[in-house]
């Protein structure tokens, strides 16, 4: 998650400077649409991550760090107005 999240910080930065010789390497619209495919691929690495849990009999209802942890991503993804 945190590397996630790092890279989000990044791509955010990196959208943030003005001028490139070389151009982005990306259409002026897809920025947002970047940010919302990692948003949604945290949310679905979480969902595996608990069915793998899961599967290794772990109750992760009652794992209040990987509740906590989806509640992070879920709120991350609400956060951000989808398109």
């Amino acid at each position: 998650m945190k590397k996630t999240e790092e890279s989000l910080r990044r791509l955010k930065k990196g959208k943030k400077a003005g001028f490139s010789l070389f151009g982005s390497g990306s259409a002026p619209g897809d920025d947002g649409k970047d940010e919302e495919r990692i948003r949604h691929q945290m949310v679905l690495d979480v969902k595996a991550f608990g069915k793998d849990a899961i599967a290794l009999g772990v109750d992760v209802e009652e794992c209040q760090e990987f509740v906590q942890l989806e509640e992070s991503v879920r709120a991350a993804w609400i956060e951000e107005p989808q398109s």
